[in-house]
């Protein structure tokens, strides 16, 4: 769930109801499998159904994440099972494989479609999380086992497991990738959750069972403490010029944010990432 500019709030979901409420100038009226996407805008007061829609296609297909950027648009996004969403102004315009793909889709304020893209490659692509940067780019937070993901300029532009993490930036027409990275190690590792900064660079937490996961030198944690342990990773998506930052674990030492500073940390302070994430998605 978002909040536009009037307080109205947007929710982004799943249903398998042939009667979900739709209002009139719906991008999609009717669902179309078991499972569809839902777009829903409501007054600020509750009371009142501003804009509601399908989206889907001949398989399941699921809404993940929901943002309201500064001219009120609606982008959504989460994964697909269908070959056959209809997609506008689309980056990707077709399927690319495996069980799934990540879709995203961008409505304006009054519900129109302004593009819908696929992204993924041959394997399985899911999205868990989407944010928008202080330029209204829209960014993405999954994992993949695709080796051809469409990963460039970023911490790493190849697969090392069997799924990673990914992060990938588009601009705001959706038109164009400008950045998309891998992130993990030579097992499983997956992104769940995603902010950024003011700088418009990316804070990704998931979880990793990777015991070689990419750590920076004087990180919280350095090395796998359990079966699967929480990561969080500051990666420069920013601006051309990005300042340093600084982060404080236990003291007051700082370090250079670039594309390799990563920080794993362990299930033990998991409430603290959460915590973390959330309070940079309000800011």
């Amino acid at each position: 769930m978002d909040i536009d500019s009037g307080y109205n709030y947007v929710l982004g979901g799943i249903t398998a109801s042939s009667n979900y409420e739709v209002t009139g100038g719906a991008f999609q009226t009717s669902s179309t499998a078991g499972g569809d996407v839902i777009l829903t805008k409501i007054n600020h007061d509750g009371n009142t159904l501003l804009y509601s829609t399908y989206l889907g296609g001949n398989d399941d297909d699921l809404g993940i994440g929901v943002t309201v950027d500064s001219t009120d648009s609606m982008i959504l996004s989460g994964y697909t099972e269908s070959d056959d969403l209809a997609v506008l102004n689309a980056q990707q315009a077709t399927f690319g494989g495996g069980v799934a793909d990540i879709y995203v889709a961008k409505f304006n304020e009054t519900g129109s479609l302004q593009f819908l893209t696929y992204l993924g490659g041959t394997g399985t692509d899911y999205c868990w999380d989407i944010v928008i940067d202080p330029s209204d780019n829209i960014i993405l937070g999954g994992r993949t086992s695709s080796s051809d993901y469409p990963a460039h300029d970023g911490l790493n532009d190849t697969r090392a497991g069997s799924y990673d993490a990914v992060a990938t930036k588009y601009t705001p027409d959706g038109q164009t990738i400008i950045v998309s990275s891998f992130v993990g190690g030579t097992s499983s590792d997956i992104g769940e959750g995603i902010a950024v900064d003011e700088d418009g660079n990316v804070v990704l937490s998931g979880r990793t069972v990777s015991t070689d996961f990419p750590v920076t030198a004087g990180a919280y944690q350095e090395e796998l403490a359990g079966s699967s342990d929480v990561f969080v990773c500051h990666i420069a998506f920013g601006l051309p010029t990005t300042t340093t930052t600084k982060t404080t674990t236990t003291g007051d030492t700082g370090f250079p944010l670039d594309a390799t500073t990563l920080l794993l940390i362990g299930a033990g302070v998991l409430a603290v990432v959460v915590l973390i994430v959330v309070v940079l998605k309000r800011k």
